[in-house]
């Protein structure tokens, strides 16, 4: 199953992610720093995993 990231409407809604189970959250509104930090790690573990 793929990884899922949430962005969210608020930051209070960041229970929405827990409660589907998404792999991370993102409140907007979208600040670009903090979603490449929810992203990276799915990204290297998929690099890692193409090797």
């Amino acid at each position: 199953m793929p990884p899922v990231v949430l962005l969210t409407g608020r930051p209070q809604d960041a229970w929405l992610a827990s409660w589907s189970l998404a792999d991370a959250a993102v409140p907007r509104p979208l600040d670009p720093l903090e979603l490449q930090r929810a992203v990276r790690p799915f990204v290297a573990a998929s690099a890692q995993a193409a090797l």
